[in-house]
């Protein structure tokens, strides 16, 4: 009927039933099932909701009405916490409609609200124990021709308590035998209750159990347990929640008995120890491993490590004097950091003999002179002191200091000669029953003992040192250090001046500063084992001559008026020199021989002035240097070397001049420029034509005059001219300038250069000319002052006509009384320019 009468919607949906799990974070979804876990006394709450928005045809909207269901709701009272099959209180639904009724339109919302108790812990059906509860919520519409249901399971998981156990870690059985019990503090949902940790104890890992202790606190992770006799087995629970849910058990732990055996009977100075392994076996958590502990004295709590092993027994070596001691076996937890420790048992021994000798590294000497040892003096074992043996050269290995245990080292002995001699040192140990350890077991460590020999003529230091030899991995290098203080005071920081091999204990210095103090001393290292030991400090004062520290020759340059070299010497005047010797070779290596023998000049300026006879500087190079001769007569210093300027001069036949010379050497400095000289030949009027420059550090030493050309044809009656070279030092480094404060400057020879002679003879001549030039015939003569001139004339039969040997003397034409005849004739003419071959030429005209 509702279809005819069209009353029904079209489509009908299914009305929702559904819980917002982003509001409600407690609740999780799988589908429509709806799942909460909860403790016993939480609430559990939260909302229901259906929406249906489908309409019928006159426009009004459908109504969603609930219906629920489960053990712990009341069906004919929804709203009731009483009355439900289940165990009270039960869980209630609460409308949230208007109407106040569990029907609306549109929107149906209810409330679910429980608080769940102990009861429903073990409430259950079937005689099965059970905490899960089911409610189903179904909302269902008034469709037609058929009403749409929604569906929600909500499921309830009532939990007890935490199942986790806390983990024991440790069993550690006290003196008294009480066990100090140790476990892991276990993590907690942070809204359960912590009520108690519950402690069993059983001397079989089968039972009985009993109770031993109880702890109330959440962040106690040990307690002591009372001795029980042959108790040593435990285990333990934890209770949460407010229903006293006891966890599962944890894993049982038990203690470990530990037997000792003095030996030998009598005097006993080994403890011999046996125990149970620790139950469970090692593991990596325990360390794997069992440490052997001592207190000693038994009873002053001061417990120390002496040994480790995997096995189950163990020999300690007990270093203690007629004292009573006590062991534990140990296994640690590396983990929590607690350990469980074994039964206690004690002992007497008496220990008789000491083999704990002291590790030495080095022996050294200080700045005091004395002897310093350096070693391990901790206080190991029962150890109390040592005792330091020194090898007397009379009396042999003394005792001659004792050194308490914890010293700090270096150790210096006070009574030492280590700046005097080579001392020698033994350490033994000394513990505290009074043995002494072996000192025949013990090297001998010696210290280094620096000697030195001061030349003092040939200005020389020569240091010795006896061979370190006690490194363990020997000695590497030795290296020789040095602190120089400077007559003033001045202090130089400390040097290295050389590097020895193993084998070298000798070092020669051979560079001496006169009233300079050295203090010397030599370090042997060992380098694998980053080990050293230094010897005594040396002091010297060098009462040595004083060395130049200048020798310069700072020119040597030609003296035109007397024809010799003259040389120029800068000296040190505050050097201890006895002489100097002037030195001359002709080759720049040499051989040099000494020209001369000067003294110092005994005031400023220290210049000495030397002028050499014994040359030919127009002809070659001389090579100079100068020595001195310490106020020991021994050799001091060597001065620079220097030379002259040779100047060679060409006339060539293009009627130019062409010089060459050789470069300066020797200055500090370099060579500015080279200026060049040029004079008429006698006229000794010198001007300068021209310089080379230096570039780049190249020397020109050459120039060609080519102005000879013109002077020559201006005046062809003078061909001979002189030059000379001058020198101009730059950049001298110590400022040294000549008396006139100019740069160094050295002269060359003067060089002269003659033209040769040039003759010029006409192709005709008219004895009847009108011009006076024409009416003879004879050379026409560039540069007139020739030598060897011989001029003649032949006819064409051979005949000579005309003779002569004066180059002004020509020729008139006229041959025996008479005119000679019109024809060619044949000249010959011989001349020679002055210190020139002879030319010989032939014509006709």
């Amino acid at each position: 009927y509702y279809l005819d009468d069209g009353d029904c919607p079209v489509n009908n949906s299914t009305p929702s039933a559904e819980i917002d799990t982003a509001i409600y974070k407690t609740v999780s979804r799988t589908g429509n099932v709806y799942r909460v876990r909860t403790y016993p006394q939480d609430t559990v709450q939260f909302r229901v909701v259906a929406r249906d928005l489908d309409q019928f045809a006159n426009g009004s909207f459908q109504q969603i009405c609930m219906k629920a269901g489960g053990l712990q709701l009341n069906s004919n009272n929804y709203a009731s916490s009483t009355g439900c099959n289940g165990a009270a209180p039960c869980a209630t639904l609460t409308s949230f409609n208007s109407s106040g009724n569990y029907c609306s339109v549109i929107q149906n919302t209810v409330e679910f609200f429980w608080i769940p108790d102990c009861v429903h812990l073990n409430f259950g059906g079937c005689g099965t124990a059970s905490n899960t509860y089911f409610f189903t919520v179904r909302m269902e519409d008034n469709g037609c021709a058929a009403p749409k249901v929604g569906l929600a399971t909500i499921i309830v998981e009532v939990i007890a308590g935490d199942p986790t156990p806390p983990g024991l870690t440790c069993a550690d059985v006290q003196k008294d035998g009480s066990v100090r019990v140790s476990w892991k503090k276990p993590e907690l949902d942070s809204v359960l209750e912590f009520n108690y940790y519950r402690i069993y104890g059983s001397a079989s890992p089968n039972g009985p159990w009993t109770v031993v202790d109880s702890v109330p606190h959440y962040d106690t992770t040990s307690t002591l347990v009372s001795s029980m006799g042959a108790t040593s087995y435990y285990w333990m629970q934890m209770s949460t929640g407010p229903c006293d849910f006891l966890s599962l058990p944890s894993d049982t732990i038990s203690t470990m008995t530990m037997s000792l055996t003095a030996i030998p009977p009598g005097s006993p100075e080994y403890a011999q120890l046996s125990w149970t392994p620790y139950d469970g076996g090692l593991d990596a958590t325990r360390g794997n491993i069992y440490e052997v502990w001592i207190e000693a004295p038994e009873g002053s709590n001061n417990w120390t490590k002496v040994g480790e092993t995997t096995n189950t027994s163990f020999t300690d070596t007990v270093s203690v004097c007629d004292m009573l001691v006590a062991y534990q076996i140990r296994v640690p937890d590396t983990v929590t950091g607690c350990f469980s420790g074994s039964t206690q048992d004690t002992g007497r021994f008496q220990d008789r003999t000491n083999n704990t000798n002291p590790n030495v590294s080095s022996v050294s000497v200080n700045l005091n002179g004395n002897a310093e040892v350096n070693f391990d003096a901790a206080q190991l074992d029962d150890i109390v002191g040592f005792y330091l043996f020194y090898n007397d050269p009379l009396n042999g290995w003394v005792i001659v200091d004792t050194i308490p245990a914890g010293a700090a080292m270096p150790y210096e002995w006070s009574a030492s000669q280590a700046d005097m001699r080579s001392e020698q040192f033994k350490v033994v140990s000394l513990d505290s029953c009074g043995n002494q350890s072996d000192d025949l077991a013990v090297l001998p460590y010696n210290t280094i003992y620096l000697r030195n020999y001061l030349n003092k003529c040939e200005g020389f230091s020569q240091i010795s040192w006896n061979a370190y030899k006690e490194f363990p991995n020997g000695v590497h290098e030795y290296r020789v250090w040095a602190e120089i203080t400077e007559p003033d005071g001045t202090v130089i920081p400390a040097t290295l001046l050389f590097t020895a091999s193993p084998d070298d204990t000798t070092f020669r210095q051979n560079v001496l500063e006169k009233d300079f103090q050295y203090c010397y001393w030599v370090e042997a290292r060992d380098t694998i084992s980053n080990l050293t030991s230094s010897s005594n400090r040396l002091c010297i004062t060098a009462e040595v001559p004083r060395q130049s520290r200048q020798l310069y020759i700072s020119k040597v340059t030609n003296d035109f008026s007397r024809g010799s070299l003259d040389i120029e010497i800068y000296v040190d005047g505050q050097a201890d020199v006895r002489s100097f010797q002037i030195q001359r070779a002709p080759d720049y290596f040499g051989p040099y021989r000494e020209i001369a023998k000067i003294g110092k000049p005994t005031a400023p300026p220290y210049v000495i002035r030397f002028q050499d006879f014994g040359v030919e500087p127009d002809k070659f190079n001389y090579f100079y240097r100068v020595t001195a001769t310490d106020s020991c007569g021994g050799y001091d210093t060597i001065s620079n070397i220097a030379n002259n300027m040779v100047l060679n001069v060409r006339a060539a036949e293009d009627v130019t001049n062409r010089l060459s010379w050789n470069p300066v050497l020797g200055w500090l400095g370099y060579v500015e420029k080279y200026e060049i000289y040029r004079a008429v030949a006698g006229s000794g009027a010198f001007e300068k034509i021209g310089e080379n420059v230096t570039v780049n550090g190249r020397q020109d030493t050459t120039f060609i005059d080519y102005e000879v050309r013109d002077l020559v044809e201006v005046n062809p009656n003078q061909g001979e001219y002189c030059y000379y070279i001058k020198a101009i030092e730059g950049g001298n480094p110590q400022g040294i300038v000549d008396n006139r404060g100019n740069p160094m400057q050295a002269f060359s020879n003067q060089a002269c250069a003659q033209q040769g002679a040039k003759v010029f003879l006409a192709t005709a001549f008219r004895p009847g000319s009108s011009v006076a030039e024409n009416q003879s015939y004879g050379p026409s003569m560039r540069l007139s002052d020739v030598e060897d001139y011989h001029f003649y004339i032949m006819n064409r039969w051979g005949d000579k006509v005309f003779e002569s040997k004066d180059p002004l003397e020509r020729w008139d034409g006229q041959h025996n009384g008479g005119a000679a005849p019109q024809g060619v004739y044949i000249y010959f003419i011989k001349y020679s320019t002055p210190g020139d071959k002879p030319v010989d030429e032939r014509g006709n005209f």
